[in-house]
């Protein structure tokens, strides 16, 4: 059995009108949209704030790395709090959304960079994630992360 969020987000690519040329559908919560939420995000984890950070991420939330492997919400919350992940730039273009009802895909180009345990790094990859109007609020349910390859030198 699939799981519920996967099932609504192949709905989403399919459903007449799930589909978003511009702008987003009706999503207001509290004076807050999709993009302000996504911005708030960003600059929590621009600034290291846990907390902030957990206010957005769902309970179950789950990051898949570039190389595949995953992380859940609790291991990467402590990589923040204990400041073994740092993120010094984070920038967003070629942003894309789809969505239905309560539920939003957020895609995006991302570069940046920051530090893991002390060693600098820089990306440059395809950031896309999964949101769910909750509670009066938007949560991100689940984030995949994609590098972007460099074309071959000529």
């Amino acid at each position: 059995m699939k799981p519920a969020w996967l099932v609504a987000l192949m709905l989403a690519a399919v459903w007449p009108g799930g589909s978003l040329s511009g702008g987003e559908p009706s999503t207001q919560d509290g004076g807050r949209t999709l993009a302000e939420s996504v911005s708030s995000l960003t600059a929590a984890m621009l600034a290291d704030d846990e907390a902030a950070i957990a206010h957005w991420l769902a309970e179950d939330w789950t990051l898949v790395e570039g190389n595949g492997r995953t992380v859940d919400r609790a291991r990467f919350l402590e990589a923040v709090r204990s400041g073994a992940l740092v993120h010094d730039a984070m920038t967003f273009d070629e942003i894309q959304t789809r969505g239905i009802g309560n539920l939003m895909l957020w895609s995006a180009r991302a570069r940046g960079g920051g530090r893991y345990r002390g060693d600098g790094f820089v990306f440059d990859e395809r950031s896309s994630s999964l949101w769910a109007r909750r509670d009066g609020r938007w949560n991100c349910l689940f984030t995949q992360l994609t590098p972007i390859s460099r074309p071959p030198a000529t």
